[in-house]
């Protein structure tokens, strides 16, 4: 059943994401603080590990995981929701249509990531705000506050054009993934992926995405992250505004680190779900034999 293999995927991707978040979350607040600024000399020349010394220097072990809570919840939510979508519509497709073209997969993906962001980008926008506020024991509630203040209630969806963009970026990822993934389960004759085959292609098809939509990803946390001068400026000023500062390197500044942390992340994720979706469907299949009986 199409409900079925879309939950057991939702399930299975929220899990795997949420496990990921957590392993390498410290790399995550350095990444969003190293992106945030613009134009600082000293900032360009810092690679993760030492923008990860400075927190812990200023802010102590609190800093390498501020914004915890707000992140989790998103994963969580986030994930759940783009790969129930996801494998909802691609089954359905399948089903009343036919095979799923390179573009139609593109297509679904891309729907499935707006409807997700439409519904959890808050929880990213509060994350982004305590990871850049240079407070790390701030409350949601005192930043859900601090945001309504500043912008009434759409602050909550900071950077929503952005990230409209960006829905492309797990769009492009998945179906390169499923792809490869067919690839691979045609020339070798396998139904499942082993853990290392699904996280090299993960690698591979989050780093083709991640490099293809960095500027956009850079602009997206200047626009949530904690700074009354930005805050009001659209995508286009802050690209604008990062061309000015820094030129084209501007545009990829914290590239490095937005590649080692999401690709790791991705990969860590896709490895976890493959293994967690067989056994959940495996499980959901016994239940729904036990319950025909």
């Amino acid at each position: 059943m199409a409900s079925n293999k879309a939950f057991a995927e939702a399930s299975a991707g929220s899990v795997g994401a949420l496990f990921a978040c957590l392993a390498l979350f410290p790399l995550d607040v350095a990444k969003t603080k190293h992106q945030a600024t613009v134009n600082e000399k000293d900032g360009k020349k810092e690679g993760t590990a030492a923008i990860c010394k400075k927190i812990w220097d200023t802010e102590g072990l609190a800093g390498l995981f501020s914004g915890l809570g707000p992140k989790a919840i998103h994963t969580v939510l986030s994930n759940f929701c783009y790969f129930y979508w996801y494998a909802w519509l691609k089954t359905f497709y399948e089903k009343k249509v036919g095979t799923l073209s390179t573009a139609t997969n593109l297509f679904i993906g891309a729907l499935a990531g707006a409807i997700n962001m439409t519904m959890t980008l808050p929880w990213e926008v509060i994350s982004t705000y305590i990871q850049t506020s240079g407070d790390p024991n701030q409350s949601t509630w005192d930043v859900l506050s601090a945001l309504y203040k500043q912008d009434g209630i759409f602050a909550l969806w900071k950077g929503y054009v952005p990230s409209l963009v960006l829905v492309s970026n797990p769009a492009i990822n998945y179906t390169i993934f499923d792809r490869l993934k067919l690839q691979l389960q045609v020339s070798h004759g396998i139904k499942t992926l082993t853990a290392m085959q699904a996280f090299v292609l993960a690698a591979v098809a989050k780093s083709i995405a991640t490099v293809m939509t960095y500027p956009v990803i850079r602009a997206k946390v200047i626009m949530q992250a904690k700074s009354d001068e930005k805050r009001t400026a659209s995508m286009s000023e802050i690209l604008h505004l990062i061309w000015k500062a820094d030129g084209l390197h501007g545009f990829f500044k914290g590239c490095e680190a937005q590649l080692f942390n999401t690709v790791l992340k991705s990969a860590l994720l896709l490895m976890t779900k493959e293994q967690i979706t067989f056994i959940t469907m495996k499980l959901l299949s016994g239940v729904s034999k036990t319950a025909a009986k």
